[in-house]
């Protein structure tokens, strides 16, 4: 079920596997935080005067763009919790380099809030918003980089869920991921407050990963 020619145990010995469990937890407690605290950032601006519904209706109206931005952003993250979990779910074992990899894209994926912060509080300034995509292709770039070594390192995969069309469209399912911030910076100079609408894509790639799963 591996792919041809792919060394079951290659680079990772017996003795070098740890549980994924952990990882899965952390990732689960991380992300649960995280969305947690793109609400917090929610929030009328201090100076703003409400006298009546019309204001603050207007009011409301007004914060549209950054209502959008906070929205794109929780369903990034919860596109990368759906493919925390597709990965997971093949994945019966963590090494050292699997861990590490894993631990850095973390520490993309809990900058969210506050490259969101970013591009709403400094709406119009061109490296805000290019800043923000920058994070969101390095959380897609740390995902390939899991995969490309669980390729290599086949044995930590579970044998009975894993097949190398599963691999292989996994690999073309990030490398479009990752695309996608990219188109999210050229976006940025035609539409800088509308450039992160791109990332709803990444709710229809969830659906297909979802149907393709087991």
């Amino acid at each position: 079920m591996f792919r041809e020619g792919q060394s079951v145990n290659s680079g990772t010995t017996e003795e070098h596997k740890l549980s994924r469990h952990r990882l899965e937890a952390l990732f689960d407690g991380t992300l649960a935080i995280v969305m947690t605290l793109m609400i917090l950032h929610l929030k009328i601006p201090e100076d703003t005067v409400i006298h009546d519904t019309a204001s603050f209706l207007q009011v409301i109206g007004e914060m549209h763009v950054t209502f959008i931005k906070y929205l794109i952003s929780f369903f990034v993250l919860a596109s990368v919790w759906v493919s925390n979990n597709y990965e997971f779910y093949y994945v019966e074992y963590t090494d050292k380099r699997h861990l590490w990899l894993s631990l850095t894209g973390l520490f993309f994926i809990v900058l969210i809030p506050f490259t969101t912060s970013l591009q709403d509080d400094f709406s119009g300034i061109l490296l805000a918003e290019i800043i923000f995509h920058t994070n969101m292709f390095f959380i897609q770039f740390f995902l390939f980089l899991r995969w490309k070594h669980l390729i290599r390192h086949q044995n930590l995969l579970s044998r009975e869920k894993t097949t190398p069309e599963i691999l292989q469209d996994q690999i073309r399912i990030v490398r479009f991921k990752m695309l996608i911030p990219l188109i999210g910076i050229l976006l940025t100079f035609i539409s800088y407050d509308y450039s992160n609408l791109i990332y709803l894509t990444y709710i229809f790639l969830r659906d297909k990963q979802t149907g393709n799963k087991g």
